[in-house]
């Protein structure tokens, strides 16, 4: 536990510190990705224009050459989710390729948006309409035809609302986030709302005032993060946010982990320490029992442990027990040997002073 406190003290500092961390993330995040969406967003209306320009160039404008230029237009935007329609002065609609050639026409049912084309004398974006031929919400971009000696007065490329949000799918914002894209009156186009009263939070998270920087603000009780981009020269805007619950989930999260991590620690700890002390009680014992059998004088028996340090002490007390065994083992032969050669010479001083004393002339009294 000693080694594992600072550690873990020092995770839990990074993790006190995150808040400033996390912050500066959402920052980027949200630069990142509100970049991304508008990116996106400004290369699919300026496609679409692209494509306004290159049936403006046709010539089958000039020849009027209508049924051609239906079915070239067919032929070349099947499969895109775009239509072409031409349209006069009095904004009376002369083909659209959503239906087929020689169906009745109206007038354009966003003719607002066409006439302000016209003024400009540029391309212009329309807002979200409900569109009397698609009948759903579609969008407009229209390139005026400056020339007055055409019939057409302005080329439009409609595109159903509903598909732009395709356009996102590989520059969706990072996860936790939500993005959406508004036209000039405020009203969604791709993405989505953070909740039923989207036209309210919508105005509030992407509205013209907030620039391209993160702004934070409490909405309902939930605190929103949000960042914002308007579209020059067209008009719309495009934003991401993300709200509280999502930052709370992400750092209730971390601090999860956290704990998990350290009851794992701890448990592991333990564990290894309880093992550890395990293994080194067993090998102390196991030398103190080497030490107790020296002190006895007897044999010692050969005893091994996984401590190297131990071991060698062990090895060393195991091979002076041996030589002073071997060591009392020939003191023992060489007493016993003396005592043998002692007895012996006693024995021939004994039989030498017999014989003496057989042969002498007088004994001692």
């Amino acid at each position: 536990m000693a080694l594992a406190a600072p550690s873990l003290a020092f995770v839990a500092v990074l993790l006190f510190q995150s808040d400033t961390i996390s912050h500066r993330q959402m920052e980027a995040r949200a630069q990142q990705g509100v970049s991304a969406i508008s990116q996106t967003l400004d290369r699919e209306l300026r496609q679409m224009v692209t494509n306004l320009s290159v049936f403006a160039a046709s010539g089958w404008i000039e020849t009027e050459e209508y049924s051609l230029l239906h079915r070239k237009a067919t032929d070349a935007l099947r499969g895109s989710d775009t239509y072409l329609i031409a349209v006069d002065q009095n904004m009376q609609q002369i083909l659209n390729t959503r239906v087929p050639w020689g169906t009745p026409l109206n007038r354009t049912s966003d003719p607002v948006s066409t006439a302000e084309a016209i003024q400009r004398g540029e391309a212009w974006v329309s807002n979200i309409f409900f569109g009397q031929t698609a009948k759903k919400d579609v969008f407009n971009v229209v390139l005026p035809l400056i020339s007055g000696e055409r019939r057409v007065a302005a080329l439009l490329m409609t595109r159903d609302a509903g598909k732009l949000s395709d356009a996102f799918q590989e520059n969706l914002p990072p996860p936790g986030w939500a993005y959406a894209v508004l036209d000039r009156t405020n009203k969604l186009v791709a993405g989505r709302a953070p909740a039923d009263d989207q036209a309210f939070l919508l105005s509030k998270l992407c509205g013209a005032d907030g620039g391209d920087a993160m702004r934070e603000q409490t909405i309902g009780g939930i605190t929103y993060s949000s960042a914002s981009d308007a579209l020059d020269p067209w008009g719309w805007r495009a934003c991401v946010w993300t709200s509280s619950e999502q930052v709370d989930a992400s750092t209730t999260q971390r601090w999860r982990n956290f704990t998990i991590l350290t009851l794992v620690v701890v448990i592991v700890t333990i564990i290894s320490g309880a093992a550890l002390g395990q293994m080194l009680a067993r090998s102390i014992r196991r030398a103190a029992s080497v030490g107790k059998a020296l002190d006895a004088g007897g044999d010692v028996p050969e005893m091994h442990s996984i401590v190297r340090e131990v071991d060698e002490v062990m090895g060393t007390l195991t091979r002076a027990a041996r030589r002073r065994l071997h060591h009392e083992q020939e003191q023992a032969i060489l007493l016993s040997e003396t005592a043998h050669r002692a007895k012996n010479q006693i024995a021939i001083a004994s039989a030498l002073v017999r014989l003496s004393a057989r042969s002498a002339a007088s004994r001692p009294v």
